[in-house]
């Protein structure tokens, strides 16, 4: 793609030719408590070619304002995106263009994946219960998202499924749950339970019954 002007043209390097989105993962650190995470940034000026000063700028595609936690220096064409705006998740189309003193221009579209992958709170649980007696124990306590996204939950192996069935437990997608009334006593061990998010990120963690 070219754009042109008074005795001036510019080529457009489009990374999206080999990769059709550009996606960012925030981790927020002041909430991972790892203040030491580096802001993921993408120097736009490479997308664009000129032996001339360009002006660089970055906007929403319909014009919109950016969300907080993008930052933009239209001086380098550095882009960065902050953690430390908390921002719920979102897929955004920005615009990116340039322009030079001769009235020469072009601009490119860009996706960018605004989301915090969930996270295990533990990774490890140990659940105890008795022969007989009526056990229910929610899943969802094990993650968090830090962006508020709604988490589904599984079991991604068969076979914890069909051991929970032999102790008289089974899982509730709906509700999150393991429950039921075991009825035989025993140990299933290092049950896998996958939380995954809107955008296809996800975490694991692994739990214990003693019954």
């Amino acid at each position: 793609m070219t754009g042109t002007g008074t005795a001036y043209s510019f080529t457009v390097v489009d990374p999206s030719l080999y990769q059709q989105n550009t996606f960012f993962n925030a981790y927020f650190p002041f909430l991972d408590n790892d203040p030491g995470l580096a802001l993921p940034t993408v120097q736009t000026s490479a997308w664009f070619s000129s032996s001339n000063s360009l002006l660089y700028n970055m906007n929403m595609s319909d014009n919109t304002q950016a969300p907080t936690c993008f930052l933009f220096d239209q001086i380098t064409g550095e882009f960065i995106i902050d953690p430390t705006y908390s921002e719920q998740s979102q897929l955004v189309n920005l615009k990116f263009s340039v322009s030079d003193k001769y009235q020469g221009w072009a601009q490119l579209y860009k996706q960018v994946l605004i989301n915090s992958s969930p996270k295990a709170t533990k990774l490890y649980t140990i659940i105890r219960t008795g022969v007989r007696n009526r056990f229910s124990f929610d899943l969802s306590v094990l993650f968090k998202d830090y962006d508020g996204d709604q988490l589904t939950l599984s079991l991604p192996n068969s076979a914890d499924e069909t051991e929970l069935s032999n102790h008289g437990i089974s899982f509730q997608d709906v509700t999150k749950t393991l429950w039921g009334k075991p009825i035989v006593a025993g140990t299933v061990s290092l049950i896998t339970v996958e939380a995954t998010d809107p955008h296809g990120y996800s975490a694991k963690a692994y739990i214990t019954i003693i019954i």
